[in-house]
């Protein structure tokens, strides 16, 4: 009797073991014994057909996710089927009711979540771990990690990694805060390459009152933006740059090893006062805080060119290039401008452009499938294939074609007519994922494709420029979990700071009346509070 007590106490204690496993992380669910795997980097990725459900944003450039030409096609070449869940409202706020009502998918696709996010998802056991799987079956994976390191810093968490990021590392998203000038007038009015902030006024002052579009009309724009902080789009993140380190979004930097909140700083103040000076002199379009990518494009390829210069990381952001007035390469960048004290610099980005493109959560029964099927979507042929929707044709690059750095290409891209490029362009295409968030824009893939075009290697002349320049006082400061809901209460202090921005440049504010009341208000909002959790959350990441 005592025997079989123990047996059932025994039986009872592993029930409850696995139970409790099973809720925190489902290690119980993570076998593929029921089913077959391929080897590493094989297709199909698994013998018998499989189905997983997927959690993805609605994309405004994919028609439908299931009936999407590459969703058919690389479920025939990998034997894996998605049932897709895709909201068709808001999908943060959609993504957030189905992890209360714990009915989530195995897997998360292209919602691009921060590291916050995540962190707060870890920490309700939602999410799994899958280094072992990363190692065993992230083939192309492992070569992003070792190519992009803070890509693979941006997932992990200890010793453990969740999920994989959508990476970017191509040149125009290094450095997105690019400045672009209509070379044309330039050329007209014999203005050299601005150096300085003084070099940029004058230029400026020159495009509003000497006419260089020649129909005698008072009608140019010297510089438009759309609105203030918009990543590598904004107003304000080029021009102070050259008075202080500022990415107009995080709004810290290090110096010596102290985070330091760069919008209340002396030299912000000096910035300010400089961009004012452009607005008030008419050198700012009026509306350029309430612009937006519609209507600066508008004004980029006007009829008759008003448009003299305009931030972005590329042309794209303010310019059609398969418009009509073909424009668009008529913009040519320059480098970041030396301020009054000699400050001269740009903030590289981070290569994580869009957050966590996959994640597996704790209800998937197969996470070594889930990477190997995800796997091949970060190489640098499934990112031409699958973000590929039809403006170009991709082929293998012949022998004396060259990519972006005189060497020989291993690809090359030959763009359709601007007929067949404006038909797609202006339609949602049903043809490939493209820009949805799970790809590997390689380095290697940018330098190494040459284009038929005959377009100038700007991007690649706009990195080495930019290179030099480049501040290491800005780092991505990692959170901790504890740490993330007073972060996230802390962001009103970026929006306060933006707002204040627009007032000072607009005059509801008085630069030097209204500054002290200005950081005593950012203050009472915990200003002194968000520096010292970013630091401890510093210190901590080193």
């Amino acid at each position: 009797m005592k025997k079989r007590n123990l047996i059932c106490l025994i039986i009872a204690l592993v029930c409850f073991l696995t139970t409790a496993t099973g809720c925190n992380n489902k290690e119980a669910n993570r076998t593929s014994s029921d089913i077959t795997l391929t080897g590493v980097n094989e297709f199909p990725v698994v013998e018998e057909k499989v189905e997983f459900t997927v959690f993805a944003p609605k994309n405004s450039f994919i028609a439908d996710f299931e009936t999407n030409e590459f969703t058919k096609w690389y479920e025939e070449k990998t034997n894996v089927h998605i049932n897709w869940i895709t909201p068709s409202g808001d999908a943060q706020q959609s993504f957030n009711l189905m992890i209360a009502s714990g009915e989530y998918p195995d897997i998360i696709l292209g919602m691009g979540l921060s590291r916050e996010q995540v962190s707060s998802l870890v920490d309700q056991g939602i999410l799994l771990d899958i280094s072992k799987e990363i190692d065993k079956y992230g083939y192309y994976i492992k070569k992003m990690f070792e190519e992009e390191p803070t890509a693979k810093e941006f997932v992990t968490f200890g010793d453990k990694i969740y999920g994989v990021p959508n990476v970017s590392a191509t040149y125009s998203s290094k450095y997105k805060l690019a400045m672009w000038v209509y070379r044309p007038w330039m050329e007209k009015l014999g203005i050299e390459e601005p150096q300085t902030t003084e070099d940029f006024y004058q230029m400026l002052k020159a495009f509003k009152e000497n006419d260089p579009n020649g129909n005698g009309k008072a009608d140019e724009i010297p510089l438009a933006a759309r609105g203030v902080s918009n990543w590598g789009t904004g107003i304000e993140a080029f021009l102070m740059s050259a008075f202080i380190p500022d990415d107009s979004s995080r709004r810290y930097y290090i110096e010596n090893g102290k985070v330091k909140y760069a919008a209340v700083q002396p030299q912000y103040k000096e910035g300010l006062r400089y961009i004012k000076k452009l607005y008030d002199e008419g050198l700012i379009y009026k509306d350029t805080f309430i612009l937006d990518r519609n209507q600066i494009t508008a004004i980029g390829e006007n009829d008759v060119p008003i448009l003299g210069a305009a931030p972005g990381e590329y042309q794209g952001m303010f310019c059609n290039p398969t418009g009509t007035t073909q424009r668009y390469n008529d913009f040519t960048f320059i480098p970041p401008l030396e301020g009054p004290d000699g400050v001269r610099a740009t903030i590289p980005t981070a290569t994580v452009s869009k957050g966590h493109g996959f994640l597996v959560t704790n209800k998937c029964k197969y996470p070594d499938l889930a990477v190997k099927w995800v796997d091949w979507l970060f190489s640098e042929e499934g990112t031409i294939k699958s973000q590929d929707r039809g403006l170009s044709v991709w082929r293998d690059a012949k022998e004396g074609e060259l990519g972006l750095d005189g060497q020989q290409a291993i690809w090359t891209v030959e763009p359709k007519s601007a007929e067949e490029q404006a038909k797609i362009s202006d339609a949602t295409q049903n043809r490939a994922w493209y820009n949805f968030g799970v790809a590997y824009e390689s380095l290697k893939k940018s330098v190494k494709t040459h284009s038929t075009s005959g377009k100038p290697t700007t991007l690649f002349d706009l990195y080495s420029a930019y290179d030099k320049y480049a501040t290491d006082t800005y780092k991505m400061i990692s959170i901790a979990p504890e740490d993330v809901d007073a972060y996230n209460d802390y962001q009103i202090l970026k929006d306060e700071t933006e707002a204040a921005f627009v007032k000072f440049i607009t005059g509801e504010l008085d630069i030097d009346k209204d500054w002290d009341s200005y950081v005593a208000g950012l203050n009472n909002l915990g200003l002194e509070e968000y520096v010292k959790l970013l630091q401890r959350n510093y210190d901590s990441s080193k």
